[in-house]
């Protein structure tokens, strides 16, 4: 580019001067004449225009320059548009990688608090799965244990020595007792309670009968067989008494070892 510069600057000595002008270094260089021999001034000819000498020249002398100039400014704007264009798309890159990130950041929490949620919903169904089994054993073990116990009461109910069974007959006192000795029974055999049962559930209401004596009273006497095969707590007060009247009045005071003295 300096070259170039230089030979620009340096054309108006070689191109720019008419060689057919007078005191033209061209025209002494290359001249046939002396300057005395020269015609006079009156008589020269008009000078021709140099322009088109001088475009001609430097068109033929130096063609290449103005190529060069246009193809370097040529270069630098398809330089800059390389620049700007590679500038773009690594704003462009820069900002799709952002944009992804946060996507990517976002969709992680998604994916954490959907797993926190469904862990727990798996917790609160492993707790409510817990506690229904230990209702089910709970409810299991009470009915075994009911079940255990109206074994255990049949059982007694079936060989057991009740004081309503074994103990023998004894002579009944004219006119029975008095409603008060039957209260102090009833106190001493169960507090006067007629929903009464002794720790093993086989003896029950207030006079503690058994339910096999109880039974075999109510199959014997018929103003009392509608009782048969009741339990003794489940049946009314007056049919309580009505069934200690008749075992009284069968087998005597003596039905009830224990208590049975608060009827002599």
């Amino acid at each position: 580019m300096v070259v170039v510069l230089a030979t620009l600057a340096a054309l108006p000595l070689f191109v720019l001067e008419n060689p057919d002008a007078i005191g033209s270094v061209t025209a002494v260089a290359g001249a046939s004449v002396l300057p005395h021999e020269a015609a006079p001034l009156e008589t020269a000819a008009p000078a021709p225009t140099t322009m088109p000498r001088v475009r001609s020249v430097v068109s033929e002398q130096f063609p290449p320059v103005t190529v060069e100039i246009s193809s370097a400014i040529a270069a630098a704007k398809n330089a800059q548009a390389e620049e700007i264009a590679a500038q773009i798309i690594a704003e462009a890159r820069a900002q799709a990688i952002v944009e992804f990130a946060v996507t990517a950041q976002q969709e992680r929490k998604q994916a954490e608090l959907l797993a926190a949620q469904e862990a727990q919903v798996a917790e609160e169904a492993r707790l409510a799965e817990e506690h229904r089994q230990a209702d089910q054993a709970a409810q299991a073990a009470e009915e075994a244990r009911l079940a255990e116990e109206q074994r255990q009461a049949d059982l007694d109910y079936s060989t057991s020595a009740s004081p309503t069974t074994v103990a023998p007959a004894t002579p009944a006192i004219p006119g029975g007792p008095t409603a008060e000795q039957w209260d102090d029974l009833r106190r001493c055999e169960s507090t006067n309670n007629y929903q009464a049962v002794n720790p093993t559930g086989s003896y029950r209401g207030a006079y503690q009968f058994s339910r096999q004596t109880w039974d075999w009273i109510a199959s014997i006497f018929d103003h009392v067989n509608h009782l048969e095969g009741v339990d003794p707590i489940e049946a009314s007060p007056a049919d309580q008494d009505l069934m200690a009247q008749t075992l009284y009045d069968f087998r005597g005071p003596g039905q009830w070892p224990e208590c049975g003295r608060f009827l002599l």
